[in-house]
């Protein structure tokens, strides 16, 4: 009798368990800070911070709180101030980093898309559909390469298993940015992994290639939240 009740209450709880489960949101309701680096210059340093308030299942408001970036460039300043302007509204609509970039400002709004994604991360809580997720982000560019990273992300229910790289346009025969690019493309997945987090330490001259890393795994993850 008291076996039998013992594997009936067992059965109760993992039932109670499992619907708690099913109706946990994605994220845990507040205002997180976070804060990723854009394009560097000698009169700033780039740094990119942001506010987002979140609900149980939506952002619901973004804030860039610092903004480092050449935005009276003569050349830059309008793509990047439109990017300032545009990105975070862009994510609100979506409810999802994997936005358009604004043309001549790429370094700028993957910045601001990533510590959205930092941000996000904080609030989330980590529960998965098991399997094997795609996301791509932009990294720098060249004359011989678009510039494109695209990641395949493996996840249990509640933990990141894999990353892989299956594709990356970046400029790894560089005289002077081809080793921190290099290392990024093995260094980053595995510092991911290994804190289950996007929110990693970057490379030295490798900052546009480990972005587009953490992005398209960050966008990846978003699906697999979905």
């Amino acid at each position: 009798m008291f076996k039998n009740l013992k594997g009936f209450l067992t059965l109760i709880l993992l039932f109670l368990f499992l619907v708690s489960q099913s109706f946990a949101g994605k994220y845990k309701p507040g205002t997180y800070k976070a804060s990723a680096y854009g394009k560097k210059h000698k009169e700033h340093s780039g740094l990119i911070e942001v506010e987002v308030t979140v609900d149980a299942n939506s952002i619901k408001n973004i804030k860039i709180l610092k903004y480092e970036q050449s935005v009276d460039h003569k050349k830059y300043g309008k793509s990047a101030t439109e990017a300032k302007d545009n990105i975070p509204a862009a994510i609100v609509k979506k409810q999802s980093v994997d936005v358009d970039v604004v043309s001549g400002a790429t370094f700028s709004a993957v910045a601001i898309e990533l510590a959205v994604a930092r941000a996000i991360d904080q609030a989330s809580t980590k529960t998965y559909k098991p399997g094997t997720y795609k996301g791509s982000a932009l990294g720098k560019k060249s004359k011989k390469h678009e510039g494109l990273v695209e990641v395949e992300v493996t996840v249990d229910a509640n933990s990141i298993k894999d990353i892989k790289i299956v594709k990356y346009d970046q400029s790894v025969d560089h005289k002077k940015y081809g080793k921190g690019t290099t290392e990024a493309k093995t260094k980053i997945p595995n510092d991911i992994k290994a804190k289950q987090s996007v929110n990693v330490d970057g490379i030295t001259k490798a900052t546009m290639s480990v972005n587009a890393i953490q992005l398209a795994v960050a966008k990846a993850l978003e699906k697999a939240t979905k």
